[in-house]
């Protein structure tokens, strides 16, 4: 038990500091451990939009999920990323490789404002076994909300899960 609470732990604070690097490393014919180089933007499947490897845009959030799919799922930490917008849709997730869920972990205080004007868009679509999480903020003000950016926007919803799941079926969480 006692091994299993190191790797927690190692993995929390892997999970928690995206810069933090892997120290795992590969054995020599010695005892020593040596540190592993991380890989730009992905970290044990966390795909960090911090600026670096994935710009804080709806373009780098796409783009890291696009990441995450290819690798078969993954963790997207967006939570650094400012209040934004969101001019087409955002999918977190695809039907195309739908056993790789991605997880998106929203900002506890930013305003995403959807301009989507098509009638036929949504500001962000949930696909199968994706997840959308925010911070359980507290006081008062605003938190992570997702708006239309003014009445010109005509979207088919704001947030929405995906209107064609494979087989008939899908498990989303929001």
């Amino acid at each position: 038990m006692r091994y299993l609470g190191c790797i927690v732990a190692w993995t929390l604070v892997t999970f928690l500091d995206p810069t933090a690097q892997n120290t795992l490393g590969n054995q020599t014919g010695s005892d020593s451990v040596q540190k592993a180089p991380a890989p730009s933007g992905n970290i044990n499947g966390v795909f960090a939009v911090d600026g670096a490897a994935y710009a804080k845009t709806e373009a780098g959030i796409q783009s890291a999920i696009n990441s995450a799919v290819s690798a078969d799922g993954g963790v997207v930490d967006a939570r650094g990323v400012p209040s934004i917008t969101l001019a087409s849709e955002l999918d977190i997730g695809s039907n195309s490789s739908p056993n790789a869920g991605v997880t998106l972990l929203v900002p506890k205080a930013a305003t995403w404002s959807v301009t989507i004007t098509d009638g036929a868009s949504c500001g962000i679509t949930v696909h199968n076994k994706s997840t959308v999480i925010g911070s359980n903020g507290q006081g008062n003000g605003n938190l992570f909300v997702v708006s239309a950016a003014s009445a010109a926007t005509n979207a088919m919803g704001l947030v929405c899960t995906d209107p064609s799941p494979p087989a008939g079926g899908q498990y989303v969480h929001l």
